[in-house]
């Protein structure tokens, strides 16, 4: 139970891991369409 319970915590920090570096990515392209065709 405890290895089970163990690879689930792993599996969903990865999930979110993974979820924040996808909003972060999409906000830098954002951010760096909007500077460049505001300049």
């Amino acid at each position: 139970m405890f290895h089970i319970s163990y690879f689930v915590e792993v599996e969903s920090t990865t999930g979110v891991a993974s979820v924040v570096a996808g909003v972060l990515t999409a906000v830098l392209a954002v951010s760096a369409t909007t500077a460049t065709s505001g300049s």
